[in-house]
This record gives C-alpha cells, structure tokens and sequence, in this order.
C-alpha cells in the first residue's frame, strides 16, 4: 500500500518485475508508478507474469510517464505468459500515457495475453489513456473466458474488451 516508484525503467512492477511461481490473494492500492525509461513493461502487481496470480486486485493506483519510449502496461501485468484469474482493476486505477506516442500499449488488466495465456473470472474499471488501449488486455494472442471491462478509455486506437485479436499464425482469433 502506497508504494511510488519513481523514474523508471525496464520491467516493474509493485510486488514483482518477473513471476516465476505463484501470486495468491494480493493486492495492490494508492500506489505511483512513474515511468521514464525506453522499453518499459510496467504492472501494477507484475511487469511479466510466466506463473499463476490468483485473486489479485489493484485499488486507487496510477502509471504515468514523464519520458518517450515503448511502453506495455497493465493494471496486474504487462505481460502475461500464465494464468491470471479472480483479478480486478477498481475505478480509480488510472494509466496515463502520450496518446501521441505509437509504442505505447495499454491493457486494463494486462497489456499482452501471450499465445499461452489465460485470463478469467476477472474485471478492469479505470480510466486509461493512451495510442493503443483495450479496456481488458491490450492484445489478445489467447483466451479470456468470462471477463468483463467497464472503464473509462481514451486513445487513437480503442477497444472495450481488447486494442487487437489474434491467435497462433493470425489466420484465427483469440477468444474472448
């Protein structure tokens, strides 16, 4: 609870950069990540998620960013390789962006759900702002089952549930 990272770069994340194992029961509140650094992936639990993370929840937190780069965010993971289920994003989390900048993807919940990975049961409220933003994952190279997004989003390129779909070789689409 009220974590600030401050000026920021490669992978971050509030409890973890990199998840290995299992994250169960976490949460995450009135925290600040501000970003500066090139090629970020920032989470507000996670930066990459190759694990399971099991009930987390992100309340009142923001990511900002102060300098140019490629940025993929999301409000639990920036990555997701796993499994990530029973998560939620409540209203007041908030990821603020260059809605100029082309690098920068934003997911409600996670940024980029790999060919591998699963999101269920969860939901994302928040206000993101951003090129590229989905209001639940920001590409979708997988499945989501039973997930649903209700927020705020604001970018050249918007999605409710995803920014971009897509699965394996492209010639089929990920589920949601």
């Amino acid at each position: 609870e009220n974590a600030v990272i401050e000026n920021c770069s490669k992978n971050i994340g509030v409890l973890a950069a990199i998840n290995n194992g299992t994250i169960e029961n976490c949460s995450v509140s009135n925290a600040v990540v501000n970003l500066n650094g090139n090629k970020t992936n920032a989470g507000l639990i996670v930066a990459q998620n190759n694990g399971v993370i099991t009930y987390p929840s992100v309340a009142n937190s923001v990511i900002t960013q102060t300098a140019t780069g490629e940025f993929l965010l999301g409000s639990v993971a920036a990555i997701n390789t796993a499994v990530i289920e029973y998560s939620y994003s409540n209203e007041k989390t908030k990821m603020e962006v260059d809605a100029a900048n082309e690098n920068v993807l934003i997911g409600g919940l996670v940024g980029l759900n790999e060919e591998t990975g699963h999101v269920r049961f969860s939901f994302s409220k928040g206000e993101f702002k951003g090129y590229a933003v989905g209001g639940l994952v920001g590409t979708n190279k997988n499945y989501v089952y039973e997930s649903y997004a209700d927020n705020t989003l604001t970018g050249k390129y918007v999605g409710g549930l995803a920014y971009s779909v897509s699965f394996g070789n492209g010639n089929e689409l990920g589920s949601i």
